[in-house]
């Protein structure tokens, strides 16, 4: 597995800080980067950057994207999509913080003085849905990278974009995160039972996640039953 410190600083290297409109926007990007880049602990950046004021969709976003790049040694930056989606979370992050410069990224600390939390957009659900699924595929194919792919599904689970998101996905949201915790305290993974709920949630939580919010009614519907009552099939 790719050291994960490398694979984030080849994301914020990829970054397309050309299209950052305004100079303001590029130097908070470099100073994120430099702030993100300079300590040892990857995960424990990001986590940080979860609780800027607006920022916790570009911070899963990137959480996402270096947790699965690192499963893959030989890729390269950031794909079109992954582009697309960390470019336009850093936009509306920078909006609603009103971030500066010289601002840096610490423990508890606002990137802004003023701001609100960052409301939850598509990208959370996408993210949330992608690493379900390649976490579902490998629980099924009983790969080595499950526990990796664990973490990254329970960080992205728990973290401020999907709760922001409120609703259903909110809910889904932590059902899941109380089931992956319940998997990995009693070691799970090769179970049966375990491996079929997560190949029937899978599609559901995608075909919800890709869909306008005004469509997405009842599609979580047979998901969140399967995780809210999953202890049931363990008694």
């Amino acid at each position: 597995m790719a050291d994960q410190q490398e694979v984030l600083a080849s994301i914020l290297e990829s970054f397309p800080l050309a299209e950052l409109t305004s100079v303001e926007e590029k130097e908070a990007f470099i100073g994120i980067k430099n702030r993100l880049l300079s300590g040892s602990d990857v995960q424990q950046e990001l986590k940080m950057l979860y609780r800027v004021n607006g920022f916790s969709d570009f911070a899963t976003g990137l959480l996402w994207v270096v947790e699965r790049s690192a499963q893959t040694p030989d890729a390269t930056g950031i794909s079109s999509e992954d582009e697309t989606l960390l470019l336009s979370s850093f936009r509306r992050a920078f909006g609603e913080s009103g971030t500066t410069p010289e601002a840096e990224v610490g423990a508890g600390e606002s990137v802004a003085d003023s701001g609100s939390g960052g409301g939850g957009g598509g990208e959370a659900e996408r993210y949330l849905a992608a690493a379900l699924e390649k976490f579902s595929e490998a629980v099924q194919g009983g790969t080595e990278e499950r526990e990796s792919l664990h973490t990254s599904l329970l960080a992205l689970a728990e973290g401020p974009g999907i709760q922001e998101v409120g609703g259903e996905g909110a809910e889904f949201a932590g059902y899941l995160a109380d089931f992956l915790k319940y998997i990995s305290e009693n070691q799970l993974f090769d179970d049966i039972r375990v491996i079929n709920i997560f190949s029937n949630i899978s599609s559901g939580v995608t075909q919800w996640a890709s869909s306008p919010p005004e469509g997405r009614a009842g599609l979580l519907e047979e998901s969140m039953g399967m995780v809210r009552d999953f202890r049931s099939q363990f008694e």
